[in-house]
């Protein structure tokens, strides 16, 4: 689930929540949002760079990492550890309540979208909507998304091949636009930036042969 969603979402839970805890609110509120850091911590490691907008790119990418290592503050097994801590200091059970808040929301996001794309696949019999590629690693793109909070309508998804798929996250692309965009001219415009990447590629390999002959 994007960071703007979860500031949302748990952003309401705080005005809710605010007339028990008051300004402890702000402790929940702050946990359910910056628990996200461990991916960042882990792209830190990863590749040295302290750029965060590189980091999101990273995590945006047709390729995001997946690794566990780039989500330890997610694993369930930080909660009980919170638990117990809790029984001293309380902001730390306040802490819990907000990363819960979040796990549970990644949970349950994880979830809709797997069974969303899923459908997407069959819908399209696993063929790229893009260049028409029927192959077996085609891939569920999410190309059309409210600006906040997810929607897992099956008209939001499409089949993409891998080559298609990294042409809608190419830099300076649009990869997932509003819902008033139509899908012909998201189309055609991957299809540009796919164009475009195979003759930079088929000059590169005819750069390197000709180097390679001399």
């Amino acid at each position: 689930m994007r960071v703007r969603d979860h500031a949302a979402l748990s952003s309401g839970a705080a005005v809710l929540l605010y007339p028990r805890l008051r300004g402890s609110v702000l402790v929940p509120w702050a946990a359910s949002i910056f628990i996200d850091v461990d991916h960042y911590l882990w792209f830190l490691v990863k590749h040295r760079r302290l750029n965060p907008a590189a980091a999101v790119r990273a995590f945006n990418g047709a390729d995001a990492p997946k690794h566990p290592a780039t989500r330890p503050l997610h694993h369930p097994a930080i909660l009980p550890v919170l638990l117990l801590l809790s029984k001293r200091r309380r902001p730390a059970l306040l802490a819990m309540m907000g990363m819960s808040l979040h796990i549970v929301l990644d949970r349950y996001h994880r979830a809709r979208m797997a069974e969303a794309q899923a459908a997407a696949l069959n819908r399209d019999h696993r063929t790229c909507q893009v260049c028409g590629g029927k192959r077996t690693d085609v891939v569920a793109h999410t190309w059309r998304q409210p600006a906040i909070l997810p929607s897992y309508q099956l008209e939001n998804f499409v089949t993409l091949c891998p080559d298609c798929h990294e042409a809608a996250h190419q830099p300076r692309a649009v990869a997932i636009v509003r819902p008033g965009c139509e899908w012909a001219t998201y189309r055609d415009n991957v299809a540009q930036r796919y164009l475009a990447g195979s003759q930079v590629q088929g000059r590169s390999q005819s750069e390197a042969s000709t180097s390679a002959r001399a």
